[in-house]
């Protein structure tokens, strides 16, 4: 469980600089939810006003933003991976999956969606999925930051291995004793 927790706060701090950047989410979020209230049409404020509730630990209210975005705004691969990345932070690993699916049946290049894609295996408890995918997406994905992006999710994913292989350890031998 603590394991589950940190790579979840680990994505969550990983997560790519906004447009808002220089303010303070909380900020953000007041700032535009009175946007919102005055132009409810405004996707682009939708779609900050749910990296910011992402950044703030409030992914199901970032999940229902990117919803209304998906239904009355364009839908770019962008917009795809938010809304998989909010399911993601909301628990929702499965729903995740298929958004982050979507996106890479459009393009297997999406260094975002793949390696969202393989912390969503690694959160449900399937390593080696994870791994296979972060594999796979350093082939298709030909960009530099995308390839750093996979590299480091690799490394998370080695990392949790290596700790469940010692927790197993110490608790095989504290069950010995």
């Amino acid at each position: 469980m603590l394991t589950r927790i940190a790579f979840v706060m680990l994505s969550v701090m990983m997560m790519a600089p906004s447009c808002m950047a220089a303010e303070a989410p909380q900020a953000a979020i007041q700032r535009l939810t009175a946007e919102i209230r005055k132009q409810p049409a405004d996707m682009d404020a939708r779609r900050n006003i749910a990296e910011a509730f992402m950044k703030t630990g409030l992914a199901v209210r970032a999940e229902e933003q990117m919803r209304i975005v998906m239904q009355y705004g364009k839908r770019t691969p962008e917009d795809f991976v938010l809304l998989a990345d909010a399911q993601r932070y909301a628990g929702k690993y499965t729903d995740a999956m298929r958004t982050y699916q979507e996106v890479l049946g459009a393009n297997q290049a999406n260094a975002k969606a793949v390696s969202g894609l393989a912390y969503c295996y690694l959160l449900s408890g399937d390593a080696n999925t994870a791994a296979k995918v972060c594999h796979s997406g350093l082939k298709q994905v030909s960009d530099p930051a995308g390839k750093k992006e996979l590299a480091e999710a690799l490394r998370v994913l080695e990392q949790s291995k290596l700790q469940a292989e010692q927790g197993k350890s110490v608790s095989t031998q504290t069950r010995r004793s």
